[in-house]
């Protein structure tokens, strides 16, 4: 088998620190809260899209809260998963920033940006037909100096709401810390209705839990991510009955979130599907985490054999120069209260592995790499990179805690095979002097 090579080219950029130092000494919404000195309308302001142009965007409404010079995302949060000839989510994740140039408000709303836009948010993968039909925002980029999360608070913005949120994107130029949560869990595609129409009690995004029955008392299918989520297979056990499905990439090329749990029937209105967990990005000099970073998914719930969905873990995507977690941890992981949802995605790209990376991981859906480095996940994997001689790395079982293996007190390169099973927790302290000290790699395509 050949040995094949895929270098990423991620770009550390923690903006320009225009927003100013802030500290969260409270619940935080920034979709719905004005945060930096100044401003009178929420940090993460965010638009609905209805047409798209060679460098411009058409708003729904009038973007108040947006100015020249603001950075801005674009992004098709879930896609047309609901569409009655198929689902249409090519696009879902998909997205690309830019600064605003210009601001029109007559006839229409209107933002002209610093360059052109070079995806596609449509239908199909190479086209922005009924752009309108699909949930594309527009959100302002808050750029912070400085950004601390106290102890016993949470930085947490609004769920997806088939138009817009759903998603949190920040820069900090210096350092991000986080004593208390930045959270965008159970902020990602809506769980199923119970009532027995399909398109209702279907949950929401491109892996979205469905029903096995409209007219019949059997549970749905949880939402999907980065793994299937777990379907009613008591009822329906045939491998074809698969009622979500897994998308997205482990590098979060696109900034997936997890989809929603499908409802159950039986009793109409009361089992509805779990939400799954929202996306997050954050770029900043330092990640410093003593709290936690998440975007898991909500419960299902239900009554005996009958049961709704739980949501899937989201996606998270950290850019670091330096990266700690401390006593901290990441996490998107799929809730497992009733139907497990499925795994979300973690993407963590760093210059320097300052202590040790937690992330609660589930097996192959979690990557860390330094900023040019492989990452291919298939199970089982490598984990692989420089150690110095008093660092170590621990393979922990997330369920009982248990240490499944260890490497340490070696100089030089190592590699360590995980189990092809999960979820587990990997903690780890490579030598901080070696760029790219941590990376996955895969074992069955031997890249590395």
């Amino acid at each position: 088998m050949s040995k094949k090579r895929r270098k990423l080219m991620a770009t550390l950029l923690p903006g320009d620190g225009a927003d100013g130092d802030i500290v969260i000494s409270s619940d935080t919404n920034p979709h719905i809260t004005a945060i930096s000195d100044g401003r009178t309308q929420p940090d993460m302001c965010a638009f609905t899209v209805s047409a798209i142009g060679t460098s411009d965007v058409t708003l729904d409404e009038n973007p108040v809260g947006l100015t020249v010079g603001d950075e801005v995302l674009l992004i098709n949060l879930n896609g047309r998963p609901e569409h009655p000839a198929g689902s249409r989510t090519s696009n879902a994740g998909r997205y690309e920033t830019f600064r605003i140039t210009s601001i029109e408000t007559n006839p229409n709303y209107r933002v002209y940006f610093d360059s052109t836009v070079d995806k596609f948010y449509g239908d199909g993968a190479s086209d922005n037909l009924n752009v309108d039909l699909h949930p594309v925002m527009l959100q302002r980029i808050p750029n912070y100096n400085s950004f601390t999360v106290n102890n016993g608070f949470t930085f947490q913005g609004s769920a997806e709401n088939a138009e817009k949120y759903g998603v949190m994107y920040m820069r900090v130029k210096n350092t991000c810390l986080v004593n208390g949560t930045i959270s965008m869990s159970e902020r990602g595609g809506i769980g199923g209705y119970g009532t027995n129409v399909a398109t209702t009690m279907q949950g929401r995004g491109p892996g979205a839990g469905r029903p096995v029955s409209t007219s019949a008392a059997y549970s749905s299918g949880a939402g999907g991510h980065a793994t299937e989520g777990q379907k009613d297979s008591a009822n329906y056990p045939t491998p074809a009955y698969f009622w979500s499905s897994a998308y997205g990439d482990a590098n979060l090329d696109r900034l997936s979130m997890g989809s929603g749990g499908g409802a159950e029937r039986y009793r109409q209105g009361n089992f509805n599907g779990g939400t799954g967990g929202g996306a997050l990005f954050i770029a900043a000099n330092t990640i410093d985490v003593f709290g936690a970073i998440e975007a898991d998914g909500g419960p299902g719930s239900g009554y005996l054999d009958c049961q709704s969905g739980s949501g899937a873990g989201g996606g998270v995507l950290l850019h670091a120069g330096t990266i700690y977690t401390r006593s901290g941890h990441i996490s998107a992981a799929g809730n497992t209260a009733v139907r497990n949802g499925g795994q979300g995605r973690v993407a963590v790209y760093y210059n320097t592995l300052g202590d040790q990376l937690t992330i609660r991981a589930a097996a192959g859906s979690y990557t860390a790499t330094s900023l040019f480095t492989d990452t291919e996940l298939t199970l089982p994997y490598y984990l692989a990179g420089i150690l110095s001689e008093d660092a170590v790395l621990r393979v922990y079982d997330s369920a009982t805690g248990n240490l499944i293996t260890t490497h340490s007190g070696t100089t030089g390169a190592y590699e360590v095979t995980t189990p092809s099973t999960g979820p587990y927790d990997i903690l780890g302290k490579p030598a901080d002097t070696e760029a790219g000290a941590l990376a996955f790699r895969d074992v069955v395509s031997e890249q590395h």
